[in-house]
């Protein structure tokens, strides 16, 4: 397959070797993937701003053009690898091609020569004679003798002749120039080749010879060199023109016939000096126009006398800066007005060889600021300050303060161009009030002088104060807009002070000055201006301001800047060097404010805690420099007593607190308070190994904040959290020791860190309960941890345990409580939990769950299974518990509940496992006993917010199959979410205990009509059902909601406002312990 050419791609053959047109495989495919690249930018131009039909068609168009493209460079390619035979053929007919075309082209040629150009041809008759002669003699001897005569030259001198004459020539110019008067700036003179070359004061060189060895000879002028040059405008080229350099030659000629040698060389100076004026004047003038058209002008120009330039023409001077060129004598000299000590070394820039006018100028400014600058190194002597001049330009550079770094200096220099002072700190370009500072020093006004550099030594001191600061959690203003009086303390202070803001305390700011530094405590509020009553401004209020020691500050114990031989970096102090090693620091940084803010900042805290401690009754001694200065500390000297605690149990506490101490650290790149609580020892042995020491140690850790006063009640939070809990330990160490030993058997203390304690029983005491005082509900908590190898058994009663303990406040009954429940709660918590499939006889494949564990105390728990069956526990202690079917009401003993169904054969299975000493009542009932009701005290019972969260609940739930012998739903278990569904109703159970005191609510929920009512309405036999019933009719009747579910407010206002009427029975007593 013969590649096809791509539409203006055509290459030619090269040397005639191939047939048609080729191109390279590797710049085809640069020029498809070039195409491609351009086809796909378009599209992405153009495509935006089409339909998206329109778009799907192009992008079809360019897929599938671009798919046959590439298709057919593969095939290409494929071809290409193995064309190399095909090549070599093409090669092999191109090359004979080529000789054919030679062969023929040579005979074509052949053919027109023997019929064209042989036709005519004819030999001429040869010259036997002169051939003869040039091929044996080897030259011709018959030319006209005319030839020798004119054309041949003579035969020059031989190098030996030639170099005799010009030694005796030398030998005669040496003699003339010994016997001439030649001028004193004679440069080079040399002689050599029979000439005499030599330059007169730099401006020309001439060379001279003789035409012979008489003395009255005259010279004979060969060749001039102007040596006056331009090198700034020049651009190299010569400064005089050939033909006006032949009409000088001619005229020293001239001269050098009529007036001898120094007539001549007196003409020539005469023109250079002339040119060397036309040339400053021509310089002056391209000044003028180019750059300093307002600064430089020319007074007046005599050519080749004088030529007079007057400079800094913006200062006003009465004579005026001038400066005066002209000829004395052979040379060009320079005269200024005013008179200028030092002109000589002016004078001296101006080179004969190469004038230059902006040279001359800028001598001519620096010696003339240097003589300004050292009037004002007078003055600035008198005023106090170390100056000194020097430099390239010249730069009067003062110290205003000390020590001073270069970069500080106030650099005094004078403009080239227009001749003003100027005034500038390398280190600060935007320095302010310079402009005026140079204007004070033009007109040497002393009190002004004075006035701006106090103002400048106060803004450099501000400046290093700052570049001190960078590093620390502070700022500087000179400015801050406070609110106060005219009599207040702080306008009395110097005007010149600085405002240090310490960035993580907003409202303490430090004032610095020149002899003492100030601190105040401000707070910042917002006042409305008199202009507008919408715009607002904020200001700063004043507390109060207290004056500091520095002197204390920084030489006081434990601070660097009075540590003899204390050196930065891993390097000890060493008493073997008596000498005191002072770190070098630069000079803008000062160590003792870097030391004052840096101590500020550490001990604002410390001072904003201590108020807010000291205002709550804790008495501290104050901020103390711990571990040889490297940390600062609050001592804690007595703790309150918090409210509700035992005065005894808080005095037997204290009597243990060793210290305490409040210090800031770091955590997580973070700055916290850490409080360290130390005890002597632990009232109770345990057996933690980590708590066997004479000193146990209680770290407690706030945020640090802005508000110092929320720190303060979370530390006096966290101690009564300590208090109380070691007041139930107390009050247990109190008990005998026989006495803990009998009641607490397989119960122990396995850890007590002062702010938790942890119980232990069960096998190995594996079994753990945690106490701790909540400060923000102010109730003893209980964390019923998991253990291994099962979940903690005792978690199905955390809340009542929780309720137990703060009713109580015992620890010693806690421990018998979970000591006895723990053998049944551990039975109870081994029954499978989770849903499982095949329950249902209908509904095979709907999972059902198994066993519900519900806690209605800590001793009675009912068993609920595949929402059917129901079964009550109660606890007895002493290895004893009672079971009962949870089917009958408590209420009433005949009545079965309707969501569950009796047990059969309970009782006979049973009886098996009686306890002989079980009381005969007991033995006595039938198999379905009936649940006794609960006393309730009278006057009604307000019955508080259940132990478990509720949670409101919606038609759209997800329904739970019942069933088949439960004509209801399943019973929902206390604190798990879920719903009832049958039909358009739902059912929920809600048991309400305090106590021994329990109510089980059958409540059921209309959608349709919205309305909430109880299950069972029997109002002779369960007076507290007709009550809850006319208390959801009231609400019912007042909460008129527009669409919103009555659900979960009817159940919220039954909560809260239900009462019992007061004929109910007084509640039972209270469980024992």
């Amino acid at each position: 397959m013969v590649p096809v050419v791509i539409e203006g791609c055509t290459q030619g053959t090269e040397g005639g070797g191939a047939r048609g047109g080729s191109i390279s495989l590797g710049l085809l495919i640069d020029f498809i993937v070039q195409r491609t690249y351009d086809e796909l930018t378009v599209l992405a131009e153009l495509l935006p701003r089409k339909t998206d039909m329109e778009r799907k068609i192009e992008i079809y168009k360019f897929s599938a053009r671009t798919r046959q493209l590439f298709v057919r460079l593969l095939a290409l390619v494929k071809w290409a690898s193995s064309a190399t035979k095909v090549d070599r053929s093409a090669h092999i007919m191109a090359f004979l091609d080529k000789q054919a075309l030679l062969f023929v082209e040579t005979a074509d040629v052949l053919a027109r020569v023997a019929r064209e150009t042989l036709v005519h041809a004819r030999l001429p008759t040869f010259h036997m004679a002169a051939a003869v002669e040039v091929l044996t003699v080897g030259t011709y001897s018959r030319l006209p003798a005319v030839i020798r005569e004119r054309l041949v030259p003579p035969p020059s001198l031989t190098p030996a002749e030639r170099r005799t004459t010009l030694r005796a020539l030398a030998h005669v110019v040496r003699q003339r120039l010994t016997t001439a008067s030649l001028p004193s700036d004679v440069r080079n003179l040399k002689v050599e080749n029979g000439r005499a070359t030599f330059s007169v004061g730099q401006e020309f060189s001439v060379s001279l010879t003789v035409m012979g060895d008489a003395p009255n000879v005259p010279w004979r002028l060969l060749d001039i060199a102007i040596l006056i040059q331009d090198n700034e405008t020049g651009e190299g080229k010569p400064l005089v023109h050939t033909s006006q350099l032949n009409w000088l030659r001619g005229v020293a000629q001239a001269r050098l016939a009529s007036a001898g040698l120094s007539g001549a060389l007196t003409a020539l100076r005469y023109f250079c000096r002339s040119l060397s004026l036309e040339l400053l004047y021509t310089q002056t003038l391209r000044l003028c126009r180019d750059r300093l058209a307002r600064h430089l002008q020319v007074d007046r120009y005599i050519p080749g006398q004088k030529l007079q330039v007057s400079y800094w023409r913006e200062l006003g001077c009465e004579l005026g800066y001038r400066l005066i060129i002209g000829a004395e004598g052979e040379t060009l000299c320079v005269w200024h007005v005013p008179a200028l000590v030092g002109g000589e070394r002016v004078a001296a820039a101006l080179t004969p060889h190469a004038p230059s006018m902006e040279r001359l100028l800028a001598h001519t400014v620096h010696v003339r600021s240097r003589q300004r600058l050292n009037d004002l190194k007078v003055l600035l002597n008198d005023l106090g300050v170390e100056c000194s001049v020097g430099g390239w330009p010249c730069v009067l550079a003062c110290s205003v303060v000390w020590p001073c770094l270069r970069a500080e200096q106030l650099l005094v220099s004078v403009g080239a161009h227009g001749g003003r002072l100027r005034a500038r700190v390398p280190a600060y370009p935007h320095t302010p009030r310079m402009p005026e500072l140079a204007a004070a020093l033009t007109h040497a006004n002393r009190t002004q002088v004075r006035q701006f550099l106090t103002h400048l030594r106060f803004w450099l001191v501000a400046r290093r104060c700052e570049k001190t600061l960078q590093h620390l959690p502070a700022s500087v203003c000179e400015h801050l807009p406070f609110l106060h009086g005219p009599d207040h303390p702080l306008n009395k202070l110097a005007p010149d002070r600085l405002y240090v803001t310490l960035h993580r305390h907003t409202d303490h700011i430090l004032v610095n000055m020149t002899i003492t530094i100030s601190i105040y405590n401000i707070t910042s509020s917002s006042s409305s201006n008199g202009a507008s009553s919408t715009t607002a401004r904020a200001f700063l209020k004043l507390h109060s301001l207290v004056e500091l020691d520095t002197f204390t500050l920084t030489h006081g114990p434990f601070t660097p800047l009075d540590t003899p031989g204390m050196q930065p970096g891993k390097r000890k102090l060493s008493a073997a060097n008596n000498r005191a090693v002072r770190v070098r620091q630069p000079a803008y940084f000062l160590p003792e404010l870097a030391h004052v803010v840096a101590a500020a900042d550490e001990r604002v805290p410390f001072v904003n805690l201590a108020q807010e401690l000291a205002a709550r009754g804790v008495t501290h001694g104050g901020v103390q420099a711990e571990w040889s200065g490297s940390a600062l500390g609050m001592r804690i000297v007595a703790l309150p007593r918090p409210e509700g605690a035992s005065e005894a149990a808080a005095a037997a506490l204290r009597a243990r607190l060793l210290a305490a101490t409040v210090r800031l650290t770091t955590k997580n790149q973070a700055r916290v308070w850490t409080a360290e609580i130390v005890f002597h020892g632990s009232p109770v042995s345990t057996p933690n190994p980590k708590e066997q020491g004479e000193r146990r140690c209680v770290y407690l850790q706030y945020e640090l904040g802005t508000d110092a006063g929320r720190t303060a009640d979370a530390f006096l939070a966290d101690w009564a959290a300590i208090v109380h809990l070691h007041t139930l330990l107390y009050d247990y160490m109190l008990r005998p020791s026989q006495e803990r030993e009998t009641l607490w058997q397989g119960v122990c203390i396995r850890s007590y860190t002062y702010r938790s304690l942890v119980l232990g029983w069960g096998a190995a005491a594996r079994a753990t309960a945690v106490l701790q005082w909540n400060a923000s509900t102010q109730r003893y908590t209980v964390a019923t941890p998991a253990h291994q190898p099962a979940a903690n058994a005792h978690h199905l009663l955390h809340h009542h345990l929780d309720h137990y303990i703060n009713w109580h406040k015992d620890l010693m009954s806690l421990g018998v409580v979970l000591r006895e429940t723990y053998a049944p709660l551990l039975a109870l918590s081994r029954l499978p939990t989770l849903p499982q499939l095949g329950l249902h006889h209908v509904r095979t494949l709907m999972p059902t769950p198994t066993f519900t564990l519900l806690a209605h105390s800590w001793r009675k728990i009912r068993i609920i299974y595949a929402g059917a069956y129901s079964i009550e526990v109660g606890i007895r202690g002493g290895s004893m518990v009672t079971i009962r079917d949870g089917s009958y009401s408590k209420f009433d003993r005949s009545t079965v509940v309707d969501e569950f169904a009796p047990a059969q054969g309970l009782k006979t299975f049973l009886s098996r496992y009686v306890d002989d000493n079980i009381s005969a009542r007991l033995l006595a009932e039938d198999d379905n006993p009936p649940s006794p009701m609960s006393p309730m005290p009278p006057g009604g019972l307000r019955f508080p917010a259940p132990l478990t969260p509720s949670q409101p609940h919606t038609p759209h739930s997800a329904p739970v199959t019942p069933h088949p012998a439960s004509p209801a739903h399943q019973i929902v278990p206390a604190g798990q979410p879920a719903v009832l569904l049958a039909k358009h109703k739902i059912l929920f159970f809600i048991c309400l205990t305090r106590g021994e005191t329990q109510l089980l609510l059958p409540l059921v929920y209309d959608v349709q009509s919205n309305a909430m009512q109880i299950a069972e309405r029997r109002e002779g036999q369960q007076p507290h059902l007709l009550a809850v019933n006319m208390h959801l009719k009231r609400f019912a009747e007042f909460n008129q909601s527009h669409g919103e579910c009555i659900l979960w407010p009817a159940v919220r206002d039954l909560l809260i406002n239900f009462s019992l009427p007061p004929d109910a029975p007084q509640p039972a007593a209270p469980p024992p312990p």
